[in-house]
């Protein structure tokens, strides 16, 4: 039965995720820079370790036992418990095993599960200023520096609300008053790597380069402080891929990524 780890003994889980990139935001919630919860089989030998950083992405590493009591143990549905079920959506990221995937992809009460692949992809500054150095600026644009909440306005009333002052380094791009594409350090900042998101919302902005601009000056202003990027997006995502790679990334790592979409959302998505 998995029970939940109090933040003092946090330090117990960190050897199940350490030197694994894609594994930094559960390292973030282990050192208490990003809110999230620590579920394990046994807290004096943990050998199971569920890590939920808000409600929207779960880890697990370890192992679990193929006889009946193992997957008893490791029930979907209880995990579901922990998530909460006011959540559309999460994503567990776990290693590949057979007995894992075949939990997370059996039918559940309320969400259904699909798999695919994501991966993180490491920096080379020397390929990023080589291709910055043959990027020219837009004219007609707005671009700010500017300080954006690491958590939405939504988690004001949770236990996550003291979480609300935390800021992540950002940067802004406006054509007249709309804004069209934000980067930020998305708060999942560790042993000086971050993750960095971006995002131009509307489609008829996107393909014209205003990503590349507010990545390359986030980028730019986090190594000043020490900091080098880290990039993930899915494997089927060719627009990230490309994007990445214009700005110095490199794939590191693909492993397996399981949706689970409360069932009645996932039919709208259908319509």
């Amino acid at each position: 039965m998995l029970v939940e780890l109090h933040r003092e003994r946090f330090f117990q889980v960190t050897s199940f995720f350490e030197e694994k990139l894609h594994y930094i935001p559960v390292m973030t919630v282990l050192n208490g820079q990003y809110p999230g919860r620590v579920f394990v089989d046994n807290v004096h030998k943990p050998t199971v370790v569920v890590v939920i950083a808000i409600n929207r992405w779960i880890y697990i590493e370890g192992t679990i036992p193929t006889e009946l009591e193992g997957r008893l143990l490791f029930n979907m549905e209880r995990i579901i418990s922990f998530v909460g079920e006011d959540i559309d959506r999460f994503e567990v990221y776990a290693n590949n095993k057979g007995v894992w995937e075949e939990e997370f992809l059996a039918p559940h009460r309320r969400y259904n599960a699909k798999k695919h692949y994501e991966s993180t992809y490491t920096f080379n500054k020397q390929e990023f200023y080589q291709m910055k150095s043959k990027f020219a600026a837009k004219d007609n644009l707005s671009i700010h520096i500017e300080r954006f909440p690491m958590l939405p306005e939504k988690y004001a009333v949770s236990a996550y609300s003291h979480y609300l002052q935390e800021t992540k380094i950002g940067a802004r791009i406006k054509k007249g008053k709309n804004t069209v594409t934000i980067c930020k350090n998305n708060g999942f900042e560790y042993d000086n790597y971050y993750f960095i998101d971006v995002d131009t919302f509307q489609e008829e902005d996107r393909g014209k380069g205003y990503a590349f601009i507010a990545a390359a000056l986030v980028i730019e202003y986090e190594l000043e402080r020490g900091l080098e990027p880290l990039w993930e997006t899915t494997n089927h995502n060719e627009a990230s891929h490309r994007l990445a790679t214009k700005l110095g990334f490199k794939k590191e790592v693909s492993y397996p990524v399981y949706t689970f979409y409360k069932k009645e959302s996932k039919e709208k998505e259908n319509e």
